[in-house]
């Protein structure tokens, strides 16, 4: 049987429809002959339908369509997987944390002299029950500073907190701290001490 073309959108069809099955134009059929294979010819690359395109045989848009939801389809899966995975080997490794060697060397020390330790502390606490130290004798002195007063410090540092202000001209009770500048600074009864000061503007 003979086929035949629309001549509006290019659909092949059988030879005697009276219209188009996709755009419905109607078909005007020719003698046998000449016309009709004028009216009806061969699609080709030239052959343009209303909206200037070549006549796509119909279903060839359907199949790439397909193959493109199937490749969607594949690819969330890996995805799925490749992150089932991951969360596997996470859980895996938080569940069963690595072993620490312990240190077998202070345990055996441990295990072999638990009574010597004890014992050195209780020495070295009693010794340092026993020994006295002297205490430096109470002293007083006048301010004599360059800027009219001397600071009083929460600790032997220029940096440390001030706690107290001794004037020019006042008296100050103080003991001496060893070999450094700084003396501790008391009340006049050498009971309380109030902080610390430097020497060097004590005379």
């Amino acid at each position: 049987m003979a086929e035949i073309f629309c001549t509006r959108c290019g659909t092949r069809m059988p030879d005697g429809v009276s219209e188009c099955p996709s755009c419905h134009n109607p078909i005007q059929h020719y003698g046998t002959g000449g016309p009709q294979q004028a009216a009806n010819p061969a699609p080709h690359a030239a052959y343009q339908n209303r909206y200037g395109q070549a006549p796509v045989p119909p279903g060839n848009g359907n199949h790439g369509n397909k193959n493109l939801l199937i490749i969607i389809i594949v690819a969330l899966i890996a995805v799925t997987i490749l992150l089932a995975v991951l969360v596997l080997q996470r859980c895996s490794g938080s569940e069963n944390p690595p072993a620490v060697p312990a240190d077998t060397s202070a345990t055996a020390a441990k295990a072999n002299k638990p009574d010597t330790v004890v014992k050195e502390v209780v020495v070295v606490k009693e010794t340092a029950e026993r020994v006295e130290v002297p205490t430096a004798p109470l002293q007083s002195g006048t301010i004599q500073a360059y800027d009219g007063f001397l600071n009083i410090r929460s600790r032997p540092s220029a940096r440390s907190r001030i706690v107290d202000v001794y004037y020019n001209g006042n008296t100050i009770y103080y003991r001496r701290n060893g070999g450094s500048s700084w003396v501790k600074v008391y009340d006049s009864t050498g009971t309380r001490m109030i902080g610390y000061a430097n020497s060097n503007y004590i005379y």
